[in-house]
């Protein structure tokens, strides 16, 4: 470094701290971890949320699901909840308001009856069952995704809905299902 040094290259402006860079260059990384490396640096943010006891197969599942999503280490306290909010928590207004069309309800309503028939929800599963869906109610896009992602997750939007499907399983998804259709 001494060598290549030279004062004539020195900038007179200041130093620029990209902020955003930063992130992306994070988010980079943290994608790029294997699973046991992820799990092993987000253990110390984990164990700072209230899902630190959280049954350790299940919590792996998680932070493979949100690793995409993650910009910081930190973020994933953030997505803990979307996993382990209750089957009965309130819907946030904005969810409650998709859910209350004719469309969305016919959507969800045909989702929980093929998964009702179905003996496991894994994203093959998940994927196949949009299809019949998608024939069945002839609605497409937003309004064929967004009604099974309201009513299942309870947020309007979130990590790829097929691994959330898959982590939440089909006992969970068939309890919210049932609960949005009841309301």
């Amino acid at each position: 470094l001494i060598a290549k040094f030279s004062i004539e290259r020195v900038s007179k402006s200041g130093a620029v701290f990209d902020r955003k860079k930063l992130d992306w260059m994070n988010q980079t990384y943290i994608g790029k971890l294997s699973p046991d490396a992820l799990l092993a640096a987000l253990r110390p943010f984990i164990e700072r949320t209230p899902y630190a006891g959280a049954d350790e197969a299940l919590l792996r599942k998680v932070c493979l699901t949100v690793q995409p999503a993650l910009v910081t280490l930190a973020d994933i306290a953030k997505q803990l909840p979307f996993f382990f909010r209750p089957d009965d928590a309130p819907l946030a207004e904005e969810v409650a308001q998709g859910l209350a069309t004719p469309e969305a309800r016919a959507v969800v309503a045909a989702f929980r009856e093929r998964l009702a028939a179905r003996e496991r929800l894994d994203e093959e599963t998940f994927r196949s069952l949009m299809k019949e869906v998608q024939a069945a109610t002839r609605v497409k896009g937003k309004s064929l995704w967004g009604p099974v992602r309201w009513a299942i997750t309870y947020e309007i939007e979130g990590p790829d809905l097929s691994q959330v499907a898959a982590v939440l399983g089909r006992e969970r998804a068939l309890t919210r299902l049932a609960r949005v259709l009841a309301n």
